[in-house]
């Protein structure tokens, strides 16, 4: 067994890929809590990405920012 290690750039493209379509779903900008970013990686672990899916990167620099201000990620953790 050996952990998986998400860099800011793949966390954040995950969060994109898991987390925005669902938003989309139920029409919101519900909050997002830290707890999500580990079942997200675990998701994307799991079941791979999401077919087709191509990342925005104005969406990738969102969550990016949301992952260093939540305390996930600091600056320097590229």
């Amino acid at each position: 067994y050996r952990p998986v290690q998400f860099t800011l750039g793949q966390t954040a493209q995950a969060m994109h890929a898991v987390i925005d379509p669902h938003l989309r779903k139920i029409n919101s900008r519900s909050r997002v809590g830290r707890s999500r970013v580990r079942e997200v990686l675990r998701q994307i672990v799991t079941d791979g990405w999401p077919p087709d899916f191509e990342p925005d990167p104005e969406r990738v620099a969102h969550w990016q920012a949301w992952l260093i201000t939540n305390g996930i990620f600091t600056d320097d953790t590229q």
